[in-house]
Parts: C-alpha cells; structure tokens; sequence
C-alpha cells in the first residue's frame, strides 16, 4: 500500500470520547496506585466488618475504610473520565480548528494535510509523539500540530499499515497505555 488518504471532521462526542481515553492512558501509571490502594481498602474494610472482633478493628474503621477504598476507585472508573469529558466538551465549543474538516495523506515517510488554516507536509522524523488506543491514533508535531484519527475511518488493513509507518519512522515514540 503506497498511501492511505481520509478526511476527518471530528466530533464533539468523537473528541470528548478520545480525550477521555487519551488522559486515562496517560493517568495509567501514576494513579495505578491509587488503584490498588483503594482494592486494598475495600478489602481490608472487609475484613473489618466481618472478623473486627478478631483483628481489633472497629465497625467505623471498617466504614471508613470502605469509604476511602471506594472514593480512590470511583475517582478512576467515574470521576476522572466526567472531569475529562467535561473539559473536552469545554475545549471543543472554544477551539474552532477541532470542529474543521482535514484531509490527511499518509505515506510510509511523511503526512500531508490540508485544513481550514493548515496545509503542507510533515515528515514523520519530526512527529514528537504518537499514540494509539482502542478507538483511536493521535500523532503529535511539537506543541502546535496534533492530528486525531478515527480508527472507524480505516480498514484493518490500512490501521495495521499506519501503525507500521509509524513504529518503522519513529522507534521508542509510541505511547500505549491502560485500555
């Protein structure tokens, strides 16, 4: 395959749905103990409730406990992915260029691109970044140029294509984080 070309117009819901995935890779290794701290929490307050008597432990220590555990898990499974969906819902009503259609030509060397302010071609040794979750790639050019890229809006073949491009040009770049 010599390239792969697409249009993207991104949506409110896309991008919410891509920042939230993006930020809880991201949050993967430093809240992962967080995590654990919390199932560890639950399980010891556990252990309270039921056998307190045994390991000297008080039915409000137990609760509290509990309480702490489930508010360190809740904080990963609810409350971070809402702050995040809010905050991408808030970038993506004051951000014009996030709700402008792009066409992106991908080769084995380069990407071109064209948008509302945006046109030229960037070669992939100066990608800065790239990730890839689930749904989604991003590939990032320094602070300015980031590129979001459905993966609904590619084959397989043309996904495991892209993800050989850039592996290939960029060696140690890719970010893959919790799922």
């Amino acid at each position: 395959m010599k390239q792969i070309e697409l249009s993207v117009l991104m949506t409110q819901d896309d991008y919410a749905a891509f920042l939230v995935q993006k930020r809880r890779m991201q949050r993967g290794r430093r809240f992962q103990t967080a995590l654990y701290v919390g199932e560890l929490l639950v399980v010891a307050a556990a252990a309270g409730l039921f056998f307190g008597d045994r390991i000297g432990m008080s039915a409000a220590s137990a609760v509290c406990l509990l309480a702490a555990g489930i508010a360190l898990i809740a904080y990963d499974y609810v409350i971070a992915p809402w702050l995040d969906r809010l905050t991408a819902v808030r970038d993506y009503a004051e951000k014009e260029n996030l709700r402008t259609a792009c066409l992106y030509r991908f080769t084995a060397e380069a990407v071109y691109l064209r948008g509302g302010r945006t046109e030229g071609t960037l070669p992939f040794a100066f990608l800065t970044e790239w990730m890839q979750t689930p749904d989604y790639f991003t590939l990032s050019f320094g602070r300015e140029t980031a590129m979001f890229i459905p993966k609904r809006l590619l084959s397989q073949e043309e996904c495991s294509q892209l993800e050989n491009w850039l592996r290939s040009s960029n060696k140690g770049m890719h970010k893959k984080g919790r799922q």
